[in-house]
Order: structure tokens, then C-alpha cells, then sequence
């Protein structure tokens, strides 16, 4: 039996909006975690699709680095944070490691979103286009989890056949 139970349905609805921007971004990190569920570090690093570069380890080192790149450069206005398209993990690097240093983004992008900031603050683009606001910003990182667990979903099932569903 898997570790990292899928929940079975979307976070129900709420009469908050920061506790639903929250909750469905969890739920996509949720589905990229349950994909690596049992996975060990060289399995992570298999390309088994038809992609010369994408990995279930690439894509959580991608996921960590543009949620922290995101709050952190963008929304915070930190010191740059490097956001990485290199779904690679290297030979040094963990599923642990990545799975550890996104536990500490994910809480600290909730300590961020619910310390009281306003989400129509404004966000600068950080490729120099329009600027964007902390909800867009919140938004785009459900999309880009949702579009990685899918990625995850498949690439897993390539492994080992096993899915969210089974």
C-alpha cells in the first residue's frame, strides 16, 4: 500500500479564498508526491517516454525550483532565485533531498500567502512584461503543479504501471 494516500476528490469548496488557493495547490503537490511514492533515485532519473530529458526526479527539482523562484524572487521581490527547465536530477541529488527542500517551500509559501498579504499586490514580471499580483501568481502555480502531476502520472505508470488511480 502506498505511503502517500491520493485524495480521492478536490480539496471541497470553501468560503475562503486563500484557503482554497492553498488547498489546490497542495492537492496537484500531492499528486506529484504520490508519483514518487516508492520510487527510488535511479528510477527517478529513467526517461521512459518519449523525451530525452523528462524524469519523475527532473520534474520535482523543476517544481521546487519555480515555486521558490515564484514567492520568493517574485512575490517577496527576494534575491534571485534560479528557476531551472533542466528536468534532470543529477547523480548527487536525492528524491529525499528535492522532497525535503519543497517541504520547506511549500510551508513557506503558506506562511507568505497567510501572513496577511494582500493577493492584489502587485507581482513585476519577472521576464519584463505586464505586472501580475499575488493571485495570479498562486494561480499559475496550481496550473504549473497540475500540469506536472499529469507528467508525473505518466511518467510513473511508464515505470511500474502504477497510477493515482491504482
Amino acid at each position: 500500500m502506498p505511503s502517500a494516500p491520493f485524495p480521492p476528490s478536490p480539496p471541497p469548496p470553501r468560503p475562503d479564498e486563500v484557503d482554497g488557493l492553498l488547498g489546490f495547490l497542495e492537492w496537484q503537490r500531492h499528486g506529484i508526491r504520490y508519483a514518487l511514492d516508492g520510487i527510488t533515485d535511479a528510477q527517478a532519473r529513467l526517461t521512459p517516454i518519449p523525451s530525452t530529458t523528462l524524469s519523475l526526479g527532473g520534474l520535482l527539482k523543476h517544481v521546487v525550483a519555480t515555486e521558490r523562484s515564484w514567492i520568493r524572487t517574485d512575490v517577496e521581490r527576494g534575491e534571485e532565485q534560479p528557476r531551472t527547465d533542466e528536468f534532470t536530477l543529477g547523480d548527487d541529488e536525492t528524491v529525499a533531498q528535492w522532497l525535503a527542500a519543497w517541504e520547506v517551500e511549500a510551508a513557506h509559501t503558506e506562511g507568505v500567502v497567510r501572513s496577511g498579504i494582500d493577493l492584489d499586490q502587485e507581482v513585476p514580471d519577472y521576464q519584463g512584461g505586464a505586472s501580475n499580483n499575488v493571485r495570479w501568481v498562486l494561480l499559475h502555480l496550481v496550473e504549473e503543479m497540475a500540469r506536472h502531476a499529469g507528467h508525473a502520472d505518466l511518467l510513473r505508470e511508464a515505470i511500474d504501471g502504477r497510477t493515482y488511480r491504482r
